[in-house]
């Protein structure tokens, strides 16, 4: 059907071979049936047209936005020793979908204390100790719109060093936003967000994306790609781009510490999509 879909469109067809949801598959198929047509690397293309969105796409993600912060307080509010991740997990999936969630680009993330320190895991049955950090990532789907959202909370009393690196993360977001200014380089961004969490650098694992554009996406990721608040990217922000800032610092070996929103570029700086209510507990 694909290639029948595809016939009468010219000689020339773009591909993004970028995307995680292209199969390579899929494409040395339509080459075969279809072997008059050139098919071109168009990532490019559709990157600039995705990259800034329109009224009704940030209607989109305000939808998911919300419905992505009643899937998080749901699974914050069922946090207790003893429970394990799947449990929290689950509890968190069943708020989302209930809430009007299509099928997601990624399922609710949680991991738990020393998985946690570890970067792109998930929940896989482990109990929750007390004191332990409780990490949670969840992004609902609507209209295939993705406004994730991150946030930690400890099964008991947090430490000192645990509110430290909270309130880490919590500087650098603040400085994210104040720096999505129209005009201004993702670069400049990056830079900012740099020097506020400097005094932690030397104790914490970061990624070095402090941004990403979220928008519509399937599976297997909700990150949309046209653009990344990185150290060297000249692009400049303009109203209407959107971000997801990913802020996780995580102390190897120990316990990991994320905190986020998704964020509008507006006329004097970054506008939160999403309500995070920036606490531990």
């Amino acid at each position: 059907p694909l290639a029948h879909a595809l016939i009468g469109h010219g000689r020339k067809v773009g591909v993004d071979y970028w995307h995680g949801s292209l199969r390579q598959g899929v494409l040395e198929g339509l080459k075969q049936r279809l072997p008059d047509t050139q098919f071109v690397d168009a990532s490019g293309l559709l990157k600039s047209i995705r990259i800034v969105k329109s009224a009704a796409e940030i209607d989109c993600l305000r939808h998911s936005a919300r419905i992505t912060g009643q899937g998080i307080e749901a699974a914050a509010a069922a946090i207790r020793p003893g429970m394990t991740d799947n449990d929290i997990a689950a509890i968190g999936a069943e708020s989302l979908l209930a809430g009007g969630s299509e099928f997601m680009s990624m399922q609710p993330i949680v991991t738990v204390g020393l998985r946690s320190s570890v970067i792109h895991t998930n929940h896989k049955r482990c109990r929750i100790e007390d004191g332990d950090t409780v990490f949670l990532e969840f992004g609902a789907a609507w209209q295939r719109y993705t406004a994730p959202m991150m946030r930690t909370l400890v099964a008991g009393q947090p430490s000192a060093r645990m509110r430290a690196v909270f309130d880490g993360c919590r500087r650098v977001v603040d400085t994210l936003q104040a720096s999505m200014v129209p005009g201004q380089t993702f670069d400049s961004a990056a830079r900012a967000a740099e020097q506020v969490m400097a005094p932690l650098a030397s104790e914490v694992f970061f990624s070095g994306v402090f941004g990403y554009t979220v928008g519509a996406q399937f599976p297997p990721s909700w990150v949309e790609g046209s653009g990344f608040i990185a150290r060297g990217e000249s692009t400049v922000f303009q109203p209407g781009m959107v971000f997801h800032l990913p802020i996780c610092l995580r102390i190897p070996g120990q316990w990991g510490m994320g905190c986020s929103d998704t964020v509008m570029v507006g006329e004097h700086g970054g506008e939160p999509l999403t309500a995070n209510p920036w606490r531990l507990d």
